[in-house]
């Protein structure tokens, strides 16, 4: 059972957002599947998104099990909050079908070396997307 937060304060949500989020119960109610926390079901919507098949070893699927619970059992999520997490999820499965396809594809990748890793992490809307970018156009400049 999990704790009861404590809430110093008094929040309501928007009219509006109250408003979705009681479609939302309905829809879900009636198994849309847009919604589906289910992995059978992200897992096809992720084939069905890119073609591809293949997801690699099963090393991922006790994790997503766990983390499907998890979402479902604790997270209390509304019909936005499922939204996010569907769409999270499926995107997550998207990109380990084109990682393996990469991997089957050009298996050199597996042998390269990487020597001076970079990380780029900032605040979002600082331009950490735009670096790499930036980076590639002038290779020499920037260390290359």
């Amino acid at each position: 059972m999990r704790p009861q937060i404590a809430k110093s304060w008094n929040y309501s949500r928007p009219k509006l957002l109250q408003l979705v989020n009681k479609i939302g119960r309905l829809l879900i109610g009636n198994g849309l599947s847009c919604l589906s926390l289910d992995e059978k079901v992200l897992l096809e919507r992720a084939c069905t998104r890119v073609g591809l098949e293949d997801f690699g070893d099963d090393s991922f699927r006790q994790p997503l099990r766990l983390i499907l619970h998890s979402f479902e059992a604790e997270a209390e999520l509304n019909f936005i909050g499922r939204l996010c997490v569907h769409h999270d999820l499926v995107r997550l499965l998207v990109n380990r079908l084109h990682l393996i396809e990469d991997r089957r594809r050009f298996p050199e990748i597996a042998a390269e070396v990487i020597r001076r890793p970079i990380f780029i992490t900032g605040l979002p809307r600082s331009g950490t997307t735009s670096w790499p970018k930036i980076r590639h156009t002038a290779p020499r400049k920037f260390g290359r």
